[in-house]
C-alpha cells in the first residue's frame, strides 16, 4: 500500500544501478586498438572477465563470466584509465623510480564502505525531458565519454566528467564543489568521479572512425532537454561513478592529500 512520493522537477528519473566489482586490468582497449594488445594505456575493466583486445558482440555475449551484479545477464563491459599516484618510499617524502628510471606510481583502488576495495556503480538514466522517447542502447553500440586529449586550460565541462572531494559530512545532492581536474582532496576525504556519457544517437551508425561522432549530448530547448537534430534518436544516459580513498598507502605524504594524482592517460607534466 507504500507509494514512493513523486520526484523533483528536472532530478533523475528512471534510474538503473549496477555495481560491478573489479574484474581486470591490461593496458587493451578494443574500441581504440582493437586487436593490439598493450597498445593502451592502463586500464581497470569492470564486467566481462575475458574482454580483451579481440573481444567483440559476439565474443561478449558468448564467452566470459561477469564481474556485475547478474553475473552473464549482463556480459557488458566498462573501462576507466587507471588511476596512479606517485609512488614514495614508506615512511618519507623520496620519490621512488621503476626500473627504467623513471618516477614510479602505482594504482589507486576504488573504495566504497569502510574503505574496503570494492565495487564501482554504473547507471542508466534520462538524459532528456521526454522519457517515452527513449530507446534501448542498440547491441554492439560502442561509446567512449569525454576528451582524453583535454589539455590544462581546454578544460570538459562538468556535465560530461566532473571530480569533487567527498568527506562523510558531504551531500552530493547540494554541497559539492564540481572540479574539471582532479582536486587536492585531503585524508580522510574520498576523491569522487562522475562520468557521463552520450545520450543522442544519429540512429544508423554503432561506431565511428572517433568513437563519437555517431552520439552527441542532449541540448536545451526551452524548459526541455532534447536531442540535437543531427542525432535525433535519445538512448539511454550511461554514466560512471568511483571514490577512491585518499589513504596512506597512496596519498602525498607531505600533504596527506591527493596531490599528484592522475589518470593513466593524461601524458602532460
Amino acid at each position: 500500500t507504500q507509494q514512493p512520493s513523486a520526484v523533483a522537477p528536472n532530478s533523475w528519473r528512471g534510474i538503473m544501478r549496477i555495481n560491478c566489482d573489479f574484474a581486470h586490468s591490461s593496458y587493451d582497449d578494443p574500441i581504440v586498438f582493437p586487436g593490439q594488445a598493450g597498445a593502451a594505456h592502463l586500464h581497470r575493466f569492470y564486467g566481462n572477465t575475458l574482454l580483451d583486445e579481440n573481444s567483440t558482440l559476439q565474443s561478449l555475449f558468448t564467452t566470459g563470466e561477469s564481474s556485475c551484479q547478474g553475473n552473464t545477464l549482463n556480459r557488458s563491459s566498462y573501462w576507466i584509465p587507471a588511476l596512479v599516484a606517485p609512488s614514495y618510499a614508506p615512511g618519507t617524502n623520496t620519490r621512488l623510480t621503476d626500473a627504467n628510471g623513471d618516477p614510479a606510481w602505482k594504482v589507486v583502488p576504488a573504495v566504497v564502505g569502510n574503505d574496503d576495495v570494492a565495487h564501482e556503480i554504473f547507471y542508466y538514466s534520462a538524459g532528456v525531458s521526454n522519457l517515452s522517447s527513449i530507446q534501448p542502447i542498440p547491441l554492439g553500440m560502442k561509446m567512449i565519454a569525454g576528451n582524453h586529449m583535454s589539455m590544462p586550460g581546454m578544460d570538459q565541462d562538468t556535465s560530461i566528467v566532473r571530480w569533487h572531494c567527498q568527506s562523510w559530512e558531504s551531500s552530493d545532492a547540494t554541497n559539492p564543489r564540481w572540479s574539471t581536474s582532479i582536486p587536492r582532496c585531503v585524508a580522510p576525504d574520498r576523491l569522487r568521479m562522475d562520468i557521463f556519457f552520450p545520450s543522442c544517437w544519429n540512429g544508423t551508425d554503432l561506431d565511428s572512425a572517433d568513437h563519437t561522432s555517431h552520439l552527441a549530448y542532449p541540448v536545451a530547448s526551452g524548459n526541455q532537454t532534447v536531442c540535437p537534430a543531427s542525432h535525433p534518436v535519445p538512448i539511454m544516459r550511461v554514466s560512471y561513478h568511483y571514490a577512491w580513498g585518499v589513504l596512506p598507502d597512496f596519498y602525498d605524504p607531505a600533504t596527506r592529500s591527493s596531490a599528484g594524482w592522475r589518470l593513466a592517460s593524461d601524458m602532460y607534466t
